[in-house]
């Protein structure tokens, strides 16, 4: 099995929301993903990253948005896998 393979298949085990994940909406529709608040020296979060399935994020831009717990993030900078697989995208809340 190539190392593209495996990374395929090990995305099933850390995108499960009974395990790792939890899920999130991205153009209208839930995706499941794993989120990292980063904290400062205060305790106040300043930026979540998330990590979830190239495929789930089609179009993904620095305009795009997502609800998460009933709140509107807004990405900040993101970057897809050499594999087109995984995504890392990190995130602010969106201020109205």
């Amino acid at each position: 099995m190539s190392f593209k393979d495996e990374m395929v298949n090990d995305m099933d085990v850390f995108l499960n929301t009974d395990e790792f994940a939890r899920e999130v909406i991205y153009l209208g529709t839930f995706i499941n993903v794993q989120l990292v608040e980063a904290y400062d020296e205060n305790g106040k979060a300043f930026y979540t990253q998330m990590f979830c399935r190239a495929s789930d994020i089609p179009d993904i831009s620095d305009d795009s948005t997502f609800q998460i717990g009933g709140v509107a993030y807004g990405v900040v900078d993101f970057n897809i896998d050499d594999f087109n697989i995984s995504a890392d995208i990190y995130l602010n809340k969106v201020l109205i």
